[in-house]
């Protein structure tokens, strides 16, 4: 939450902002992922293949996108 509340003090809103992460598909990711979902923030993971979110995670991600964020 810190990350996205420093980028609300410094750009003013969150909404069309794309956070990108390099690293993999650890706890860290999972939790910048589902606040970005949660609050407008396009969210881009960089990781080598076996280090990606699994199949489920990406699932309950996509349910929790509001249709107007998934282009």
């Amino acid at each position: 939450m810190a990350d996205l509340y420093t980028l609300r003090e410094v750009r003013g809103t969150l909404r069309g902002l794309k956070l990108a992460y390099v690293g993999d598909a650890n706890n860290v990711a999972r939790s910048l992922a589902q606040a970005s979902a949660r609050m407008g923030v396009r969210f881009a993971i960089a990781s080598p293949p076996r280090y990606q979110f699994d199949a489920r995670f990406r699932e309950k991600l996509k349910s929790e996108v509001p249709t107007s964020n998934c282009s």
